[in-house]
This record gives C-alpha cells, structure tokens and sequence, in this order.
C-alpha cells in the first residue's frame, strides 16, 4: 500500500508542480500591445495576443516577470505564487522616447546621383567622381564609388 501511495505521488507531483500561472494584460498608454514578450527566463515565455493579453505557466516561488516590446522601456515585474496559484499581472509599458527618435540609413537611392524613375536603379557618375578614387582601373574605380559593385582582380598566366 505504501508503495502504491509513494508511485501516485511520483505521477501526480508533475501535474502539481506546474499546475501554477501568471495570466493578465500589457498595454501601454493607448491600450493593449500585441505581440509584446514576457518571460521569467530565457527559457519560460509568451508574446501578448491581439488582445495584448499572456498566459505563461511557471513553478511556484518568487519570479522576476520582464516584459519588453520594440520601441518600449523593457519593465521587471517581481511577484510570487504559491503553489496551485493563478495569479493576475496587468503591466503598462512606456515608450522609449530616444529610441523613437533615433533614425539610421543603411542605404538610399535618391537622386541626383541615381535615376528612380527607370525601370531597375540606374546610378549616373560623372567622369571626376571616377578619377577622384585614385584608381588605376575603371572597374576599381567603381568597386571604390558605387556601394553594390564589386570586381576581382584576375591575374594573367
């Protein structure tokens, strides 16, 4: 009997241990995030629906809930739960006012120098930008002026 009760409690503690859960909404200043990421470890967490709502199981004890989102100050949240708890934690997110506003350029095809109005980019140079790179080649010249070509050298046997 008593080794009977010692196997049930081997199934069951499983389903007791995870049996816990915080569940509740994100948004911000003008209602829910969708697709915001909560989590208590790299390994335990959930995005917000389109409703900005979450549920994420956790074990039972006191957990760091961090929540971060694209252009928002990522926030941490420390609540407990107790075993077989469900527990409600609405959070609202602020916006990451610098980070809106910073702004980087990759690339750009604006004119003067290239024609947007062809049918596939066509970047007009003038005879000076090509000589100005110092180099011996035209198609040095280019690989030095134009961000997209690029030529190898192939020697001669």
């Amino acid at each position: 009997m008593k080794k009977s009760l010692q196997i049930l409690m081997l199934l069951v503690m499983p389903f007791l241990v995870h049996a816990q859960q915080i569940s509740g909404t994100i948004s911000d200043k003008n209602g829910p995030v969708i697709g915001a990421t909560v989590s208590i470890s790299s390994s335990n967490g959930t995005i917000t629906n389109v409703n900005g709502n979450y549920e994420l199981k956790v074990p039972a004890g006191t957990h760091e809930v961090s929540v971060s989102f694209v252009g928002y100050v990522t926030k941490k949240v420390s609540t407990t739960v107790a075993a077989g708890e469900k527990k409600s934690l609405n959070v609202t997110i602020e916006e990451n006012v610098e980070l809106l506003n910073e702004l980087v350029v990759v690339g750009t095809r604006s004119r003067p120098r290239s024609s947007i109005d062809t049918a596939v980019p066509v970047d007009i140079l003038d005879a000076k930008d090509l000589t100005s790179t110092g180099q011996n080649s035209f198609d040095k010249a280019l690989t030095y002026r134009v961000p997209s070509f690029n030529s190898v050298q192939t020697p001669v046997n």
